[in-house]
């Protein structure tokens, strides 16, 4: 009777953990982009910015068909790169919405919430808890550097490629779950996608292969006791050699690696034959490598601004990280820190060649931040929990501490998320110096009625504020 009790409270546990999930699957994901909407909901209003008054135009099907062999401008004002799926969603918007600046800025917001959810999955499937991954995909979010791509129309590439990477490395954990084969049609789409959207595409195949190799290592035991640190994490990669290149294991390696790698070299291949130039900017100094523009492009992605809006969070971030080294060495979450690391420093690669960086050159990269964020998050819970289980005064006192890293890291990056849309405001003077660029070059006269230019003059002469640093 016990018996029967027991096994009638265990299935309607396990009935109720069920429809718990199934709520969180649907909610949580609706809520990310509610608050992605709501966070943005003051830049509709903004208006086209620099190059988004010749994207913002009318495309005929012959100019859409001629960026997949050739520069994604056919007008020649843009250096000569190739984004053809970009060009495309120009074209869907312009035959939506016309001259309606709204409506791209829709598109935009919607294509950074697509990608803020899809960090929520991923994380989820890192194996964190729920809010953990809430937390990162809402820091995802709102990171100042994230701002520009979500207002500015024609830098919508960026979070195109975010979302064929994020899509993409899903797919593969599927494949990792069920076996079927048929996901890899859906990892080498989302290489051929992004490649398509922005250069900095080529990023995805080298993520695709981390990803594979990290799944090799979290699936590894993990070792605790009288060991340190770095013992317990040379044991998984040992085992995680044995899972990705052991006998029979590495044919399933081969098939995972092999495909993107050859999609990105006939990508690179067919790109240097339509269009030999401008796969490399020469916009930056030549006199800055490589390796400094790389370094350059991991530092300023996790300080999350470079230099248009002072970024106040680093040092909360630091502070937290500092935290969780001190009084959390072996966590299991450092895995999810270590992840987002080699995130950033493998999307940071094709950045390099820059010099320098912008902001919205860091989307792909922030991923990997908000990662490291998530991580770091489970682990000041830790510290919590801790504190509140011994009820002593230091475990009390390092709970407090890491309540207020959390608070003050998402308060500061909140405050340098408005100054950094602030940027992009319609009379600022990022928005004037565009529409100056509209009254002085010949080449856009062409794409915009009489009304429009006038509209521009109007507002030009009669500015509603002077905020010119």
């Amino acid at each position: 009777m016990q018996t029967s009790i027991r096994a009638e409270h265990t299935s309607e546990h396990t009935w109720k953990s069920s429809i718990r999930y199934t709520y969180l699957a649907w909610i949580l994901p609706l809520f990310v982009v509610a608050t992605v909407f709501l966070v943005f909901a003051r830049t509709f209003h903004f208006g086209l910015y620099f190059d988004d008054y010749h994207h913002a135009r009318s495309w005929t099907l012959h100019q859409v068909l001629g960026t997949f062999a050739g520069p994604f401008d056919p007008l020649g004002i843009e250096p000569p790169y190739y984004r053809p799926l970009l060009v495309v969603t120009f074209a869907i918007d312009w035959n939506i919405w016309g001259y309606n600046a709204l409506g791209y800025h829709l598109t935009n917001v919607l294509l950074h919430a697509i990608a803020s959810v899809l960090v929520y999955v991923l994380l989820q499937r890192l194996h964190v808890r729920w809010w953990v991954a809430l937390l990162g995909a809402l820091f995802f979010a709102i990171i100042p550097a994230n701002a520009a791509t979500a207002i500015y129309i024609s830098e919508r590439s960026d979070a195109m490629i975010a979302i064929c990477a994020l899509s993409g490395l899903l797919c593969l954990d599927n494949y990792r779950r069920s076996g079927r084969n048929a996901w890899l049609i859906g990892v080498n789409l989302a290489v051929v996608l992004a490649v398509g959207s922005k250069e900095i595409g080529v990023a995805v195949p080298l993520l695709i292969a981390f990803f594979w190799a990290y799944h090799a290592v979290i699936d590894a035991p993990y070792l605790t006791g009288p060991r340190t640190v770095l013992s317990c994490w040379r044991a998984q990669i040992q085992h995680a050699q044995h899972t990705l290149f052991g006998q029979k294991n590495w044919q399933r390696t081969a098939l995972i690696i092999f495909p993107p790698m050859a999609l990105l070299a006939l990508y690179l291949v067919y790109r240097t034959i339509v269009l030999p130039t401008g796969l490399v900017s020469q916009r930056y100094s030549t006199a800055v490598s490589p390796i400094h523009g790389y370094a350059s492009a991991i530092f300023w992605t996790f300080k999350a601004v470079p230099w248009e809006v002072p970024s106040l969070a680093l040092p909360w971030l630091l502070g937290a990280g500092g935290l969780a080294a001190l009084l959390k060495p072996r966590s299991e979450h450092w895995r999810i820190v270590a992840c987002g690391a080699g995130w950033v420093a493998l999307s940071c690669l094709p950045l390099g060649y820059l010099g320098q960086v912008e902001p919205r050159l860091l989307y792909l990269p922030e991923v990997g931040h908000a990662i490291v964020v998530a991580g770091l998050a489970a682990i000041l819970f830790d510290i919590v929990q801790m504190g509140w289980r011994n009820q002593k005064t230091r475990s009390l006192a390092a709970a407090g501490l890491a309540i207020l890293l959390g608070i003050g890291f998402f308060t500061t990056t909140m405050i340098s998320e408005v100054r950094a849309q602030d940027e992009f405001q319609p009379d600022g003077y990022k928005m004037r110096h565009a529409m100056n660029e509209i009254m002085t070059d010949l080449r856009y006269r062409d794409l915009y009625p009489a009304y429009y230019l006038k509209q521009i003059e109007q507002r030009l002469q009669n500015p509603e504020k002077d905020d010119n640093p």
